[in-house]
């Protein structure tokens, strides 16, 4: 093997990369904001939050998730609307090329190039929107396994469950 070669190739494919992967962020990054934003805040530490704003948490993570959703399915369109454009693409252009078939494909290939790319673009943004959804919910299942263990823990001490539990608790405690 011919490591100028290797290694030229290898500065293509970093520049392909970070191009699309820019593009990527671009795109992604405003949708995921909201989301992005929450996990930020639970990651301080989870015991920094009451089982009252864990509850908040999961709502506002899943309604962020289903923003998310809608936006995933709507670039799932559109990631397929690029994939028959590169095909068409592909086919128009080996219908005009002249030669061998393998030097028709060939040329087809290097034709549509720029859908090509387009469509892996499209195919990142949809798969990454994806990731974020489904991490989004095992988030939720996280926050209600410790919410869980919380409420475990309250009953084998003998005390309040939530938030609520102890005001309600103090409450007919003070009225005693």
């Amino acid at each position: 093997m011919d490591k100028e070669k290797i290694d030229q190739a290898e500065k293509e494919v970093s520049e392909t990369y970070f191009y699309l992967s820019d593009t990527v962020k671009e795109i992604v990054n405003p949708i995921t904001a909201e989301l992005d934003n929450l996990v930020k805040e639970l990651s301080k530490g989870i015991n920094l939050y009451t089982n009252s704003q864990l509850w908040d948490f999961q709502m506002q993570i899943s309604v962020a998730a289903y923003n998310i959703s809608i936006a995933k399915e709507q670039t799932s369109l559109k990631q397929a609307c690029a994939e028959a454009l590169y095909k068409e693409g592909l086919a128009n252009s080996y219908s005009l090329s002249t030669g061998t078939q393998e030097a028709k494909k060939q040329q087809s290939v290097l034709d549509t190039i720029d859908k090509q790319g387009v469509n892996m673009l499209w195919t990142a943004v949809s798969s990454l929107l994806k990731t974020k959804c489904d991490e989004a919910h095992r988030l939720v299942n996280a926050i209600q396994n410790i919410q869980i263990s919380r409420a475990a823990e309250a009953k084998q001490l003998g005390s309040p469950r939530s938030e609520v539990d102890n005001i309600n608790f103090n409450s007919q405690g003070d009225s005693e």
